[in-house]
């Protein structure tokens, strides 16, 4: 049977963590799309009886749902996570084998609080 330790549930609760910084910048992005389609809706119903500037029919192009603040600082937080994880399933550094999970939580909240 898994027992839950200490080091498991603090490495799930910073998963979680970044969870639901993914989804809040989710939710961010799809009320500002929300909020500059009605607006866009708003301006076309006021200008009804006026002559519309003509606007250039360029496409617009998709703008990634989440952004990086610094890919550096981000790749070393992808490292650390990638460090804890490989201390705890191979057995490369045995003296580190309790502390696998500082590198890992500290990769993974590093992660989610680069994101914006």
């Amino acid at each position: 049977m898994f027992s839950f330790t200490y080091d498991w549930i603090i490495t799930v609760v910073a998963f979680f963590l970044f969870y639901l910084r993914v989804a809040q910048l989710r939710g961010r992005k799809r009320k500002e799309e929300r909020q500059q389609a009605m607006d866009a809706l708003r301006r076309k119903k006021k200008g009804k009886g006026k002559l519309q500037p003509t606007e250039p029919d360029e496409p617009k192009l998709p703008t990634p749902r989440y952004q990086v603040y610094s890919w550096p600082l981000m790749g070393v937080a992808i490292v650390l996570v990638l460090v804890g994880l490989t201390i705890k399933t191979s057995g490369l550094l045995p003296q580190f084998f309790d502390f696998w999970w500082i590198p890992t939580t500290v990769g993974v909240l590093g992660m989610a609080a680069l994101l914006k």
